[in-house]
């Protein structure tokens, strides 16, 4: 991942190729070496990787969300990008995979996205976690409801803004600090707290 952040495509890319073959189980693996390539713009090589972390981890959403985005950047097929969606619902916690794939809500119809919503919100009144409440935020913002999504989005804002000042190293609660602060409007905090996420994210995740 160093490597990659100096822009060193080819050479990160063979390091992750050489670490998928020595430990071809790990779908981490196979997602590191799909996120290279994706950068390297190696968009074959980088579907294939992802398909067998997909294989191997099924039910984890990050990695059907790098796949929906290579076909986006590949191809912008919306009718496959639906269908795979469809098969992400299946496999994955629904209310995990729903904001990574509710901006194709025109292409899916017939999924029932308000009780969906509702779940949502249940989960975050339950847990109290401020990502349940932001999820909410832009599931609605999807679905075209702004002004509904908006005090979900402060409600998260509101809760990451305690758990930032009780564990300021944590860069998960940071970065998303940064990211509702840019849903809400609020430019200036949103890159104040997305370089501190970058700065506090470790070496070995690629966030770039």
């Amino acid at each position: 991942m160093v490597q990659l952040r100096q822009g060193h495509f080819a050479e990160a890319a063979e390091n992750c190729r050489r670490a998928a073959e020595l430990d071809p189980l790990n779908p981490e693996r196979h997602w590191q070496l799909s996120v290279i390539s994706r950068f390297g713009r190696s968009y074959d090589e980088a579907s294939r990787a992802v398909d067998r972390a997909i294989r191997l981890e099924p039910s984890y959403p990050p990695y059907w969300e790098a796949r929906l985005l290579l076909v986006g950047l590949s191809s912008g097929d919306r009718i496959r990008m639906a269908e795979l969606a469809r098969e992400a619902l299946l496999t994955c916690d629904t209310l995990d995979i729903l904001p990574i794939i509710v901006w194709l809500a025109d292409d899916m119809p017939d999924v029932p996205w308000e009780h969906l919503v509702q779940k949502l919100r249940d989960r975050g009144e339950r847990t109290n976690a401020p990502r349940y409440f932001a999820m909410v935020a832009m599931t609605l913002y999807h679905l075209g409801d702004s002004v509904t999504a908006r005090p979900y989005a402060d409600s998260a804002r509101q809760r990451l803004e305690i758990e930032v000042q009780n564990r300021p190293d944590d860069f998960h609660a940071t970065s998303g600090l940064g990211l509702v602060y840019a849903f809400l409007g609020d430019c200036e905090s949103a890159i104040e707290y997305g370089r501190k996420g970058v700065e506090l994210m470790p070496i070995d995740l690629c966030h770039w």
